[in-house]
């Protein structure tokens, strides 16, 4: 039987040739993308085998042994040819087609919707340098022409029919054009199509090897006034793109990727871009979504073995904490020796793109290096959930963390996740202090600590058990600053009798007016060097916390607030009665 050549590309494509060949012959790293060791085909001392990942043959200086994945199983396991492709089709998750005219048709018009959507690329280009308004609003967002050009960015033109005659004059067929998704059948007029894509910035995406399979666009700025057209749009899946199985930029990225530069994953094209240009050429974005296990375990494969540790990016609001969640949620299972994720926090109202452009490269790498391990957030996120005050807090933790760690698959990986969480429940709660914790931190890292997760902290020394209004406010002000512009007016009418309080207010007050952005971890640093150390520890202590628990840090910012007013009109209602 003969298979499609497209099905036989497809195949090869697939297959990481380090990993199959890996498992037979030991494998040193010999650059970026290639490998060497001794030949399986003949007998050697002196390594004279080679293969590339990227090009995806191997070749042997010594004997001339050459070929791909096929041809290395057919003569290393002595398969047939059409064994050899059913065993690596069966690795790479792929059906072998059936011997139908069908099925060659099928994969022999994968062939022509690429080129289809080449040309639809270069129509994009083009257009775009026709646009004034798209060129100047890139311009704007800080892009070079350099690029602008290595992302072949473009733009779709807001005449519906521009798109579709300019594939007619190249000789493609309509039913192409909108398998390839670049065109729709008009429900409004029976017979006629539209392109999908109109008046918008065009970002093409590229598959593994480096072809366009697809497309996302940004409506342009201003040409919507009602709002109501969704900012971003993205082709719907087709025979060669499926949304949750690819990257944006993976097939560059993964060039640059090494155990010092691993895989950097943001939210959006422009991110890629930005860093991208800001020297950062290993990001990588989801189409729209969140992460899915199909798209990190495509980071894992195609990453050297050394470098299979992404750091996804996430704001550092409580929605980017729950987008983090749901990427430990999917990752845990997948876990695997020398295989993971971390997380990186950014300020909040900040991404990759408005950090790098507006407070530079440097500031962008603090937060990089600041990133946690997926069991530390796993750790943090469960501790945060619970103070642990009681028995039953603390083994309804130690389930929950059993819980999770349950789903791990791979038993070893599994194994060790049962230790680390069981050691670090009771040195947590048995008071001890290790001199080197299971995550090493940077100072930087530590500064963070508050901002990054919602740490229940150890159970201090009750200094105080009586406290008023004035402890919960300032306690929940130095927790979240990021309230200042909506409480300081409450705030500042509170009487407060203790003069050590009010001199902190003053200075709350002093610091947040002059600084535009603080996080709580730099608030408190700046009053532990006023002199404010024993009053922030009676009112950020654990007893302060059980009668106030939306002043505790880690809480979501509208439980915060509903707190603060809840407190603020008790008080308010006690005045009145007296």
């Amino acid at each position: 039987m003969s298979f499609p050549k497209q099905f036989i590309q497809d195949l090869n494509d697939r297959t990481v040739l380090s990993e199959l060949i890996g498992k037979k012959v030991k494998l040193t790293r010999a650059g970026r993308d290639e490998f060497k060791g001794c030949c399986p085909f003949h007998n050697e001392k002196t390594p004279s085998f080679t293969l590339n990942n990227q090009k995806g043959f191997y070749h042997c200086f010594g004997c001339g042994a050459h070929g791909d994945a096929i041809k290395f199983l057919q003569e290393n396991d002595n398969l047939s040819f059409m064994e050899a492709v059913e065993q690596l089709a069966a690795l790479n998750g792929m059906q072998v087609p059936k011997a139908s005219p069908e099925e060659r048709e099928r994969f022999e018009q994968k062939k022509t919707l690429y080129d289809l959507l080449e040309d639809v690329t270069i129509f994009f280009e083009q257009a775009l340098g026709h646009e004034r308004e798209a060129m100047q609003y890139l311009k704007g967002r800080e892009l070079s022409d350099g690029t602008i050009k290595l992302f072949r960015l473009g733009y779709a033109p807001a005449d519906g029919q521009a798109l579709g005659n300019f594939l007619k004059d190249k000789g493609y067929a309509v039913k192409d054009m909108i398998e390839a998704g670049v065109l729709r059948n008009s429900t409004r007029n029976q017979g006629e199509t539209y392109s999908f894509f109109r008046d918008r910035i065009i970002f093409p995406v590229k598959d593994l090897r480096g072809r366009v399979v697809a497309f996302g666009g940004r409506i342009m700025p201003g040409r919507d006034p009602g709002g109501k057209a969704p900012k971003y749009i993205n082709s719907s899946d087709t025979p060669l793109f499926h949304k949750g199985q690819i990257l944006y930029n993976l097939s560059d990225a993964r060039k640059n990727v090494d155990v010092n530069k691993p895989f950097i994953v943001v939210e959006g094209y422009m991110d890629v871009i930005a860093l991208a240009q800001a020297g950062y050429d290993t990001a990588v974005a989801p189409l729209g979504t969140a992460m899915t296990e199909s798209q990190i375990e495509i980071l894992w494969k195609v990453a050297p073995s050394d470098a299979r540790v992404p750091v996804l990016c996430f704001d550092g609001d409580n929605a980017g904490r729950r987008a983090a969640s749901r990427a430990m949620e999917r990752t845990l299972p997948l876990l695997k020796p020398d295989q993971s994720v971390r997380f990186a926090f950014l300020p909040d109202g900040e991404d990759p793109d408005s950090l790098v452009q507006n407070k530079g490269k440097a500031e962008f790498e603090k937060f990089l290096s600041a990133a946690s391990y997926l069991s530390q957030i796993l750790w943090e996120e469960e501790l945060g959930k619970r103070p642990g005050t009681t028995p039953e807090d603390r083994a309804g933790l130690k389930a929950a963390l059993l819980s999770r760690v349950n789903t791990i698959e791979h038993a070893d990986v599994q194994n060790e996740y049962q230790r680390m969480m069981t050691s670090l429940f009771y040195d947590h709660f048995s008071g001890k202090r290790q001199s080197k914790t299971p995550f090493s931190r940077s100072n930087y890292n530590s500064k963070q600590q508050d901002r990054l997760a919602p740490i229940a902290k150890k159970p201090e020394p009750v200094k105080q058990t009586s406290f008023g209004i004035e402890h919960y406010l300032l306690a929940t002000l130095v927790n979240y600053p990021e309230l200042f512009d909506d409480v300081e007016e409450t705030l500042g009418m509170i009487e407060i009798q203790d003069k050590n309080l009010r001199k902190m207010r003053q200075k709350l007050f002093e610091t947040l007016n002059s600084h535009e952005v603080l996080d709580s971890s730099e608030l408190k640093d700046i009053l532990k060097n006023a002199g404010f150390c024993e009053v922030l520890d009676v009112i950020l202590s654990e007893s302060l916390y059980l009668q106030a628990v939306f002043a505790r840090p880690g809480q979501d910012l509208g439980v915060v607030k509903e707190g603060w007013m809840f407190t603020v009109n008790r008080s308010r209602k006690r005045r009145k009665r007296l």
